[in-house]
C-alpha cells in the first residue's frame, strides 16, 4: 500500500516526516548515514532533491525517523507527486524507502 503525504499549495509546514522499517519492521539504524528526499513529478521532472535530517530537524540516529522540512518552491504547484527517501550508508551501501512502490504527496490546491 502506498504512502501517502498531504499539504497544502505553497504551505511549508508540517515538514515531511517518516520512520524508515526494515523487512522486520524494525527501525533502521541511520546513525553516519546521509539521507535525500526525492520527490518528481508524474513525468519524472525532479521537483526536490535535498538533504532530510532526523527527528525534529536533528541528527540521524538509531530511531529511522526522518524529516525534511519544505521550501516555499517545493509546494507551489498543486498536484500529486511521487517521492523516496534514498538512504546512503556510511559503510558505502545506497537503500530507497519505500522498495515496493513510491509514496505519493499530494498537494492540494488552496482556496484564496
Amino acid at each position: 500500500m502506498a504512502t501517502f503525504y498531504y499539504i497544502a499549495r505553497n504551505d511549508t509546514a508540517p515538514a515531511v516526516t517518516d520512520t524508515l522499517e526494515d523487512k522486520s519492521g524494525n527501525p533502521v539504524n541511520l546513525t553516519g548515514a546521509a539521507v535525500r528526499f526525492h520527490m518528481s513529478d508524474r513525468l519524472g521532472n525532479v521537483i526536490v532533491s535535498a538533504a532530510a535530517t532526523g527527528p525534529g530537524g536533528g541528527a540521524l540516529d538509531a530511531t529511522g525517523q526522518v524529516q525534511y522540512q519544505w521550501l516555499a518552491a517545493d509546494t507551489a504547484v498543486a498536484g500529486d507527486y511521487f517521492a523516496e527517501w534514498q538512504v546512503s550508508f556510511s559503510g558505502g551501501a545506497v537503500e530507497t524507502w519505500p522498495d515496493s512502490d513510491k509514496a505519493i504527496v499530494r498537494i492540494v490546491p488552496d482556496l484564496a
